[in-house]
């Protein structure tokens, strides 16, 4: 006599040892697949950051000096794994630059910390971090500063099913050169609480 049941409470009510845990599987993975760009085999450049317009299209946008963010970065990572990131870094100005590196986390090692790059040329810069075998990581701002300040959230979470995997961001430091009409906004003023 066959089963009351329709396939689907079958699979529901765990009727099959092997199908419910290639269902929790299958979904472990797609929520790993949702946090990352991480592949199976391939790890793809981070996107950046995409904003819509507002209705009128007039936001000011914020005020010349202030620190550009270059992208917004996740790796996963094994525990007790290391963390990679490669920022490659281009001169877009037309003279002779220093950039400078430096990251919020004390443990991070970047390789070089310290470019002089040519008119137009690029550098590649690697970003290491060890992470703990138990805990978590903090996340971690890293700075490029050449003409402008820019800065790169990268945030690692640890996870059993990750691979290895290296994130590739590019900084294209370029001077601004044209004045524009929302510069006239920005005023020196003083701090509330010096």
């Amino acid at each position: 006599m066959s089963d009351p049941k329709g396939p689907i409470e079958w699979l529901l009510g765990g009727g099959n040892a092997v199908v419910s845990a290639g269902l929790r599987l299958g979904g472990a993975m797609a929520g790993m697949a949702r946090r990352s760009s991480l592949s199976s085999k391939t790890c793809l450049p981070a996107t950046p950051k995409l904003t819509l317009p507002r209705h009128c299209g007039c936001e000011i946008p914020p005020p010349p000096g202030w620190p550009r963010e270059a992208a917004s970065v996740t790796s996963l990572v094994c525990e007790g794994g290391t963390a990679t990131l490669r920022i490659e870094v281009t001169n877009g100005g037309p003279s002779r630059r220093q950039f400078r590196l430096r990251s919020s986390h004390d443990k991070v090692v970047l390789e070089p910390a310290h470019l002089v790059l040519e008119s137009m040329a690029s550098a590649v810069v690697v970003a290491r971090l060890d992470v703990p075998a138990q805990g978590a990581v903090p996340e971690i701002q890293l700075w490029v500063t050449g003409c402008q300040r820019h800065f790169i959230r990268w945030r690692i979470e640890i996870s059993e099913l990750a691979g290895a995997c290296c994130h590739e961001v590019f900084v294209e430091d370029t001077p601004d050169y044209e004045h524009h009409w929302y510069d006239h906004f920005y005023c020196e003023h003083p701090c509330v609480n010096p």
